[in-house]
């Protein structure tokens, strides 16, 4: 009884902070290492997987939330399911979520390097503009906003890419 009830606090968080992107078997297309590789474990806090949707990322309105999201263990997850992914499937876009919740958590997880605070609660702390106006120009070249949008020119699995490149192209003009 009492192994029973360790068993089952102990296994709690690894439940509550892990979500899997495929379930084993579903997809008869791919070997079997691709399938164990797809359906593995992400050991994330589960508002990890909101990412997958893309995007710009905000802020999750709560530190004690992204201080869970924004774990080395989590990182650690997401990047040996990415590689495991890409390596054991011949399909490349079998990581594409996966990739994209890399790249959600990536922003997420960002810091300010003087303030140490999360980029994206600096971020929401700008001043609302129209779609038409600009940012004032010492929030346009804030460090973090800067880094937030040079970190979506790489990646192909980020949604409207063009925004973020006009967005960049406009700090480099100021």
């Amino acid at each position: 009884m009492i192994a029973s009830k360790l068993f089952v606090t102990l296994g709690l968080p690894l439940c509550i902070n892990a979500f899997s992107l495929y379930d084993a078997g579903t997809d008869k297309d791919v070997t079997k290492a691709c399938d164990k590789a797809m359906s593995a474990d992400i050991n994330c806090n589960k508002k990890a997987f909101s990412f997958i949707n893309g995007g710009w990322y905000g802020s999750l309105d709560s530190g004690a939330l992204t201080d869970a999201v924004c774990t080395n263990t989590c990182s650690q997850s997401l990047q040996d399911w990415v590689t495991s992914v890409s390596e054991d499937c011949e399909d490349k876009d079998k990581a594409q979520y996966g990739l994209r919740i890399w790249t959600g958590w990536n922003a997420t997880c960002l810091k300010d390097t003087k303030t140490g605070r999360y980029c994206n609660d600096i971020i929401e702390d700008f001043t609302d503009v129209g779609e038409e106006e600009e940012l004032p120009h010492d929030e346009l070249c804030h460090p973090c906003y800067v880094k937030r949008l040079k970190m979506y020119k790489p990646s192909p699995h980020a949604l409207n890419i063009k925004w973020h490149e006009e967005q960049l192209e406009l700090v480099h003009k100021k």
